[in-house]
């Protein structure tokens, strides 16, 4: 809770920055008037990381977008118009993202953003992308404040952890059978947000939180003794929040000191690096929860995967930030196809303006039919699970039984 209000106060201090700033003289940007009066591109930007230690995610990520573009402007384009997309390297740094961030809006080409990797660099671009007045959409920002500071230009696709970590409880719980976890997560936005966000809901699923241990990412590379004290616990299973690589040693090392409970995890496992990290016996109780399915019988999904697939191999599936990136370049397509401009992006893909209602139906990954709140969050969604075989490949699970979830 002390690190979500550090962060909040930090952002609304750079927030009350912007506007002094505004107040001394804001950069002008030209306006793009109607989309559809013109041939030009439409531009949109892509900021991921192209380097650094998240690269693996970031590179996915271009994929998808490429793919994107690609497919809409074999389609014609957008109201005749082709489609640019532009990406910046944000190397998964708070540092960097802001100047990934001042570069897209100094730009009155580029009509909306999809950005960034995790909650920390939202949180630190969101007053930039505020003042300039130009639509953000987050496919990897999860924790819950980013939705509660009031911004007008900012939306996600991934889903927030208030939304995300019921699910994992519900799957333990009802899926499983079992009735006492513990909670290994990495101290970050996103793993604080998990493990309390599990621990709030667990009481009325009847599951009983038995400990919470925490970790720093990629600072660690011997967890024996966290593995220990988890084993003293007395847990029947164990909920893992981590990155793919922090994971794959974990469930390496809880394997090799006799800790085979069942783990619910996300979709940051469903990576061929995980599987190469941990080995294939320490995978058989693994349960990954996703929002985004890449074996959706929809045939959208059944699509990508397969270009996917053809791309990368088929013992890699996409996991949640790629396929959800794919959906962001989607989401801004169809807005400028229905009559957007750079001006109001925001605002018409979260039905703010009056007599206008925007939906997207059976043209995403996520799901038949998803509209977004006013705060940003996706509106309605399904969790599926995703787990390895014994050959070491990502199958199907089935749905999570939300029964008990309000």
């Amino acid at each position: 809770m002390k690190r979500t209000m550090n962060r909040i106060v930090s952002l609304l201090l750079a927030l009350a920055m912007v506007f002094a700033l505004m107040a001394c003289g804001k950069k002008e940007v030209p306006p793009s008037n109607n989309l559809n009066e013109t041939t030009e591109p439409i531009r949109i930007g892509l900021a991921c990381a192209l380097s650094g230690a998240s690269a693996a995610y970031g590179n996915f990520q271009r994929w998808a977008a490429e793919l994107a573009v690609k497919e809409v402007n074999d389609a014609g384009g957008v109201n005749g118009r082709k489609v640019e997309l532009v990406v910046l390297d944000d190397a998964q740094d708070e540092a960097q993202a802001p100047i990934v961030a001042q570069n897209f809006c100094d730009d009155p080409t580029i009509i909306g953003v999809v950005a960034h990797g995790g909650s920390s660099l939202s949180a630190a671009t969101q007053p930039i992308f505020e003042e300039a007045g130009l639509c953000n959409i987050a496919p990897a920002s999860s924790s819950n404040y980013l939705s509660d500071l009031g911004m007008t230009q900012w939306l996600r696709i991934v889903v927030s952890d208030l939304a995300q970590a019921p699910r994992m409880a519900a799957f333990a719980k009802n899926n499983l059978g079992c009735s006492k976890m513990a909670i290994i997560y990495s101290n970050t936005d996103a793993g604080i947000g998990i493990a309390d966000n599990i621990e709030a809901v667990s009481g009325g699923l009847g599951l009983k939180i038995v400990g919470k241990e925490t970790y720093n990412p990629g600072t660690e590379s011997d967890f024996s003794t966290l593995i220990t004290k988890v084993k003293s616990l007395g847990a029947d299973v164990i909920c893992l929040q981590s990155n793919y690589q922090d994971g794959g040693i974990i469930l390496k090392q809880m394997h090799e000191l006799g800790l085979d409970l069942p783990v619910v995890s996300l979709s940051t496992l469903t990576y061929r690096a995980t599987v190469e990290l941990a080995g294939i016996d320490a995978l058989q109780n693994t349960y990954c929860v996703c929002t985004f399915n890449p074996f959706s019988e929809a045939e959208i999904n059944k699509g990508f995967l397969e270009k996917y697939t053809a791309e990368f191999g088929d013992r890699e599936i996409p996991s949640s930030p790629c396929g959800l990136t794919y959906d962001a370049v989607n989401v801004i397509c169809e807005a400028i196809r229905q009559g957007a401009t750079r001006e109001n992006l925001a605002d018409w893909i979260m039905n703010r303006i009056p007599g206008q209602s925007f939906v997207m139906e059976n043209n995403m990954l996520l799901g038949p039919r998803v509209t977004w709140a006013d705060n940003g969050n996706v509106d309605s969604f399904v969790s599926s699970v995703i787990r390895v075989d014994e050959n070491g490949d990502f199958v199907p699970f089935g749905d999570v039984d939300t029964t008990g979830l309000s």
